[in-house]
């Protein structure tokens, strides 16, 4: 076709220029020009435009009918799936300057094969959209995870050609800046439904076999009888994306074998322009001869970023106020920034990176009148009801045969629970989800099914092509496999199971002194589900109902006693503060649960760091016993810490130049050769730097702004007894200031030789330390850059890291205020450098995580 042509004669000759071209027929599709052998082009035109609206039609509102109370409303408009579809990306990084044609030339190797991430040394890096792989690659295979979004991204990407072929404005914009193939024909073909039209004992699938699917397909829309021919002639002649969705469901491993044989003959006879997209999930792909020769280009697709997750839940919420299923903007606006928040807690950060799991999430908080529950065992609770509910009621059409079975929701509940706490206890050690045979799963359904093996069979059947509660893994060892959708739900189910046993307490305690890594969330959860006062019971019976000094009188512990111990403390947590430490019946369990925490932190190097931390962050959130909080009318007004007493006299400080470990940056040459003798008055210190529970109280009480990583003002659960960050000196003065005022004694930051005195002198010995602990390094004694935390840790954490005057965290942590201001050495309290003017600057000491 010539572009300047002037003339077009339908059915006959194409006259343009000095050229001529002659074809059968054309049609347009948004105005490009489709050539074919089509004898009557105006009535494949008006089928063409029906086929696009149809496909149009079923993919724009979103599947949620089973999960949305706003979706299952008679006549309420669906939610569409374009105005909250958030794009994919590769779980690949490539050079941030190539893009991923010069990447895939310059890097790729020339066989193709899988691909996951991987970052060049030393280059800045970016994602690669999965969009952008699909204009570079005729025949991309992408793999992901269930819920990963595979299949709404097919839908998306036929629902965005289809519309632009019908002309509806910017809609193949979606498909990207690198999209330069037109509105090709979208042609969607679910291979399950391919599957099950093949004959059982077909020897060899061919490429027939999927165009007589289509054909029979199209044909069932009811717009010609003949649509599946004309989309087989526009596919060879100007092409169409293929999108072939869930190689993963295509039966057993002989089913989805001819399956493969044929896509493979499709993909290399459907037409030269045509492109195609196979999406599956991992294990489809695990087996070599079961890869598509053709598809060189596999890729995995990535979890949701923080980005991604935010973009959905602001299209999701702007969406719901369109169709008025929110009252107005300033509700929309205020529920999406509740969310927002609500998928950053450390209990739903990876359920909210995959795509299903946050759409789940985001339907119950738009249908609740209050926020997600803290309690994050309601929110699994709730989104395992909504899978569950997946299966009873179908989005897609479908009669689902639990309702045909006379299956409850309940019975089926409490099969799986069963199920997940024994393949939990089956797999001690391993991480990630356990595997559930085919055998295990009809074992489990017979009960309720009278019996029957093929009943069982057909509930596995259907649960198998579903993404709900269990998801199937495809065929091992002659069987097929099932798992859960994340390990959290195989360990909230499991949970759910041993709450409901009658030796509960006893089983708990078992389970937790045997493998208390393996089994700590599931204890953690049982408590909570199990009630209060069953749940205390368990926490009580973890530390042998006992103080930790008064059981170590008569028996010797071993590690998994202090593990167990920081389990019972979790546990209380779960359960709730308020319930536990405001009963008189509960409120002494929480105190010998603190009791063993205490000790834990206090004795040196026992468990491994991470443990310890944990530890910290548990007896902090459940009330430290080493700070002493003073309430005034019933409210905390303020804390007092821990001090300890530095006698007058004096002591050496500063370091001599070539001494070990001088400090030896930008300060070097005031302080060098200048160890000197100062002497210092009697003064009184804080063994630990400044709590953020201490601070909290300040900003509560006065105008003082909180620290910016705070949430709302307020601090972080896990960060109450870290060290408060991000003070600057002023601040830190005004603390001071307003403790003395509520204390009434005299409060203030101390002087750098008050610093050092207390941080480094034995006075037994005479001597000052370099180190708080000693005069040798040791990195296992504070928290440093050597340690890798990367962060700050509880105070006090390193008690083999005390100074001889006792102060804990003089080295690592946290850089701590002064009042000095800088100057040459030696010190002298009277030359003008305890001035208090703000506009100089002031001497930090210790150093910090960093």
């Amino acid at each position: 076709v010539n572009a300047q042509a002037d003339t077009l004669t339908i059915g006959g000759d194409v006259v343009g220029g000095d050229k001529t071209i002659t074809a059968g027929g054309h049609v347009l599709i948004n105005s490009t020009l489709i050539v074919y052998t089509g004898e009557n082009p105006a009535v494949d035109q008006a089928r063409l435009a029906k086929y696009l609206k149809h496909v149009s039609a079923i993919c724009a509102p979103m599947k949620l009918v089973a999960i949305d109370q706003g979706a299952a409303t008679p006549g309420a408009t669906p939610l569409g799936l374009t105005s909250v579809y958030v794009d994919l990306n590769l779980d690949l990084k490539i050079p941030a300057q190539q893009t991923f044609a010069e990447y895939r030339q310059r890097e790729q190797p020339s066989n193709g094969g899988q691909r996951s991430e991987g970052e060049p040394d030393g280059r800045e890096t970016r994602v690669v959209p999965v969009l952008e792989a699909l204009a570079q690659c005729s025949q991309l295979a992408l793999l992901g995870k269930p819920g990963s979004g595979k299949s709404t991204l097919s839908t998306y990407l036929a629902l965005s050609l289809a519309e632009a072929g019908l002309n509806v404005p910017g809609t193949l914009e979606r498909l990207g800046a690198t999209w330069t193939h037109g509105p090709l024909l979208p042609v969607r073909v679910i291979l399950r439904q391919l599957a099950e039209t093949l004959p059982a004992d077909l020897k060899r699938g061919r490429a027939e076999h999927v165009w007589d699917f289509i054909q029979a397909e199209v044909n069932g829309y009811a717009i010609h009888d003949d649509l599946g021919a004309l989309l087989r002639q526009v596919a060879d002649q100007s092409g169409a994306l293929f999108l072939l969705d869930g190689l993963d469901e295509a039966g057993d491993d002989q089913r989805r074998a001819r399956v493969l044989e044929a896509v493979t003959e499709f993909m290399s006879t459907a037409g030269e322009h045509c492109r195609f997209l196979i999406t599956a999930r991992p294990y489809a792909w695990e087996d070599a001869e079961q890869r598509i020769a053709q598809a060189r280009h596999v890729y995995r697709l990535a979890d949701f970023e923080f980005e991604q997750i935010d973009l959905f839940i602001v299209r999701w919420y702007a969406a719901l106020l369109v169709l008025s299923w929110v009252e107005d903007a300033r509700t929309a606006d205020s529920k999406t920034r509740e969310l927002q928040t609500a998928v950053r807690r450390v209990d739903l950060q990876e359920l909210a990176k995959n795509p299903l799991l946050l759409t789940l999430m985001a339907t119950l908080h738009s249908n609740r009148t209050t926020r997600l529950p803290d309690d994050r065992v309601k929110v699994y609770d709730e989104v395992v009801e909504l899978l569950l509910e997946r299966w009873h009621k179908p989005d897609d059409g479908e009669r689902s045969p639990l309702a045909a079975l006379s299956i409850t929701l309940s019975q089926l509940r409490g099969r799986i629970e069963g199920l997940a706490f024994e393949v939990h206890s089956d797999n001690v050690g391993r991480a990630g989800t356990a595997d559930i045979t085919e055998a295990a799963l009809a074992a489990a359904f017979r009960p309720l099914l009278g019996g029957s093996h093929d009943q069982a069979q057909r509930v596995i059947q259907y649960i198998e092509q579903r993404a709900g509660l269990l998801v199937g893994q495809g065929v091992r060892q002659h069987q097929r496999q099932f798992t859960f959708p994340h390990r959290a739900f195989q360990e909230y189910l499991a949970a759910c199971h041993l709450a409901g046993q009658r030796d509960f307490e006893k089983r708990a305690q078992a389970l937790v002194m045997a493998a208390p890594a393996h089994w700590r969330e599931v204890v953690v959860y049982a408590a909570r589900i199990a009630g209060t006062d069953r749940g205390v019971g368990v926490a009580d019976a973890l530390i042998h109902r006992a103080r930790c000094d008064d059981y170590r009188r008569g028996h010797a512990l071993t590690d998994n006693d202090w593990r167990a111990a920081v389990l019972a403390g979790r546990q209380l947590l779960e359960i709730g503060l308020p319930d536990v430490v405001t009963d008189d019946t509960y409120r002494p369990v929480c105190e010998r649960v603190t009791s063993w925490l205490l000790k834990l932190i206090e004795t040196p190097r026992l468990l491994t760091l991470p443990e310890r931390i944990e530890a910290g962050h548990v007896l902090g959130r459940l009330g430290d016993p080493r700070f002493e909080t003073i309430y005034v009318a019933g409210k905390p007004h303020y804390i007092l810490p821990p001090l300890v007493r530095v006698a007058a006299g004096p002591f050496e400080m500063g370091s001599n130049q070539g001494e070990a470990d001088a400090y030896g940056d930008e300060y070097s040459e005031a302080t060098k050769n200048k160890r000197h003798v100062v002497e210092a008055p009697e003064f009184w210190i804080s063994q630990y730097p400044v709590t953020n529970a201490e601070y909290q109280l300040f900003v509560a009480a006065t105008d003082a702004l909180a620290p910016e990583h705070w949430r709302a003002g307020e601090v972080p659960a896990d960060l109450v007894t870290h060290p408060v960050v991000n003070v600057s000196w002023p601040d830190a003065r005004a603390y001071c200031d307003w403790l003395a005022q509520v204390s009434g004694r005299n409060v203030r930051l101390p002087t750098e030789a008050e610093w050092e005195k207390a941080a480094r002198w034995d006075e037994a010995q005479k001597h000052s330390r370099v180190y708080p602990w000693g005069d040798e390094w040791d990195a296992d004694r504070c928290n440093t850059d050597e340690s890798g935390i990367g962060t700050t840790t509880p105070v006090g954490l390193y008690p083999d890291g005390v100074s001889p005057a006792g102060l804990f965290d003089a080295a690592g942590n946290v850089w701590e205020w002064t009042t000095s201001v800088h100057n040459d050495y030696p010190y002298r309290f009277d030359d003008g450098r305890e001035k208090i003017d703000e506009r100089l600057g002031r001497v930090v000491r210790g150093g910090s995580w960093l």
